[in-house]
């Protein structure tokens, strides 16, 4: 009866964070379940309890990903926190970021400016267009870190104003190109960052971000399969030998 009531508890969804926490939170019906969630460690300037931001890790074979709400001003150290700590090298924001309301000032957008919020420093060293996209680079620095500064890479995707209005389909595959390349190229710097989540915002953290996050993932799987189906095909048509231990680890990787 008891490994019964474990096995119950561990299948359960809790938000006891989530209501300790509702000045943090954006909406008090968009829950945060603990299950997942980003836990923040604290430091010499933080207070013990100081641990709770409104964001989900996911890890999996096809992309680790932070999916958070947008910052307010009361939560914005708590976003730094979060960002440094899970050195943090692409953000995908998928709002315009026309309105405070919507999302706090978290860098600014012209190149050489800076932004300075307690003891974090952002500076934007350069901004391009791409398509639909600004994509900018951004200078994160920790006054507790001085000699540890760190680049971050971030797509702005502008053309998603009205959540129940989604982009063009191009519009939306460009985005996602531009977001590939930019990961491709924050990971071949070969630091510890290689690893790292990218962290994909929205406003609420769960309508644009989790639609961006599941087609993403939907269609790595897709090519995945594309791809263990071509060797496959290949080694049925005797066109690859099966035996050859390069076949075998492709396979290996593909089923993960």
């Amino acid at each position: 009866m008891m490994a019964d009531h474990d096995n119950m508890h561990r299948k359960q969804r809790h938000i006891f964070s989530f209501t300790e926490n509702l000045m943090k939170n954006r909406y008090k019906n968009i829950v945060l379940f603990d299950e997942g969630a980003v836990i923040l460690s604290t430091g010499k300037r933080d207070k013990s309890s100081d641990t709770y931001i409104h964001a989900t890790n996911i890890k999996t074979k096809f992309g680790n990903y932070v999916l958070a709400q947008s910052p307010k001003p009361e939560t914005l150290n708590d976003w730094y926190r979060m960002i440094w700590q899970l050195n943090i090298a692409v953000i995908v924001c998928l709002i315009p970021l026309s309105t405070k309301e919507d999302c706090a000032k978290y860098f600014e957008r012209k190149v050489k400016h800076e932004f300075l919020h307690k003891r974090f420093t952002i500076r934007t060293m350069t901004t391009r267009r791409e398509e639909d996209c600004n994509i900018y680079e951004l200078k994160f620095s920790n006054k507790d870190f001085k000699e540890d500064d760190r680049m971050i890479h971030l797509i702005n995707f502008t053309k998603w104003k009205i959540i129940v209005r989604p982009p063009e389909p191009r519009k939306f595959l460009a985005m996602m190109r531009s977001v590939w390349a930019t990961e491709a190229s924050a990971n071949s710097v070969g630091d510890d960052k290689t690893s790292s989540p990218t962290l994909v915002h929205g406003v609420t953290g769960t309508r644009r971000t989790g639609t961006y996050v599941i087609i993403v993932m939907r269609n790595r799987i897709c090519f995945t399969v594309l791809l263990e189906s071509v060797l496959v095909f290949a080694a049925d048509q005797g066109l690859v030998d099966r035996s050859n231990v390069d076949f075998q680890n492709a396979i290996k990787v593909f089923l993960g």
